[in-house]
């Protein structure tokens, strides 16, 4: 298990070498909805491409896991979907852990990697929302949680259509970006970061972000 400080690092260091890369999220919620007895299972085909993502092996592969998780894993709970604490995962989320510990290195990266790559995010939020945090104007897929696994064809679809014309797939997209991550993956050109929950932030946050990364 990596700390957020090896996290940062391996991740700068891959985004600098222009290769396809990913940085996916696995939160609690995402484990939870696996099971048929939780109060909001997910779909059959949505688990299966959960569990897909789980196991996706390459080492250019940055798996992120919250705090919770982490522990867990240590206890070998999750040994029967492909979990297991010999595996490398980083927690927490780098992105949610600078956004609040230290906004200067989470600004940072925005500016020097996001703001100068051309990229797409898949999104719960608005798009004054994406703007102001990341800085993003163009190639933003919003869309909203009621429904959200259903749209899976469809995000995947708009996301495929931009092939060959961005080199980042943003997701801000709960659950649903860890399932779209395998497609996006194995038959896409393009690398993946998932920022997990670090955009469910203030209004006040947001405008100071606004001013500090205009």
């Amino acid at each position: 298990m990596k700390n957020v400080k090896d996290s940062v690092i391996e991740l700068t260091k891959i985004m600098s070498e222009k290769e396809k890369f990913a940085f996916i999220n696995v939160s609690k919620s995402s484990i939870i909805g696996l099971s048929k007895k939780s109060e909001k299972p997910f779909p059959q085909f949505i688990s299966k491409q959960i569990i897909k993502a789980i196991n996706l092996n390459d080492p250019r592969v940055m798996k992120s896991v919250s705090s919770d998780l982490a522990n867990e894993i240590m206890d070998d709970r999750y040994n029967s979907i492909g979990i297991k604490k010999n595996h490398r995962y980083y927690t927490p989320n780098l992105f949610e852990y600078y956004l609040e510990a230290d906004r200067s290195i989470f600004n940072c990266i925005i500016k020097f990697f996001i703001q100068n790559t051309p990229s797409l995010i898949v999104t719960l939020h608005d798009y004054k929302r994406i703007n102001n945090i990341l800085g993003v104007r163009s190639n933003v897929i919003s869309i909203n949680y009621h429904g959200l696994y259903k749209k899976f064809d469809e995000v995947y679809g708009q996301i495929e259509a931009m092939n060959g014309k961005i080199q980042y797939c943003l997701l801000d997209c709960s659950s649903l970006g860890l399932a779209l991550s395998p497609n996006i993956w194995e038959n896409l050109d393009m690398s993946i970061i998932d920022f997990g929950k670090a955009l469910n932030f203030t209004r006040e946050y947001n405008t100071a972000a606004k001013n500090e990364l205009s």
